[in-house]
């Protein structure tokens, strides 16, 4: 069974930055609230073919995925998304704050 969370919000920002910023692994523990450690598996920058583990802490549990694409997917249950839901929106918010306090 699949688990489907969307959440929006709008950054004042140009589109450019925000990519730039959001899709580079690297910042994600800046912006990414349960996000506490980013290793890079192979060189960055972030390309096709990129491996990169993430350590998480959710719901008390610190989650560790290797490099393995469906990694934390493993992890969620049916239960979680109402709190991967909020933990979005949270997330969201503090991209929105770092981004345009650049």
């Amino acid at each position: 069974m699949s688990v489907d969370v969307e959440t929006r919000t709008v950054i004042e920002r140009p589109i450019d930055v925000v990519y730039t910023f959001a899709s580079d692994p690297t910042n994600a523990p800046d912006w990414y609230a349960n996000i506490a450690r980013v290793d890079w598996k192979t060189e960055p920058p972030a390309r096709v073919g990129s491996i990169v583990a993430f350590e998480a802490r959710f719901l008390g549990r610190t989650l560790r995925n290797d490099g393995d694409p469906a990694g934390f997917s493993r992890f969620v249950t049916p239960m979680m998304s109402m709190a991967m839901r909020r933990a979005n929106r949270k997330d969201l918010v503090k991209l929105k704050e770092v981004l345009e306090s650049m």
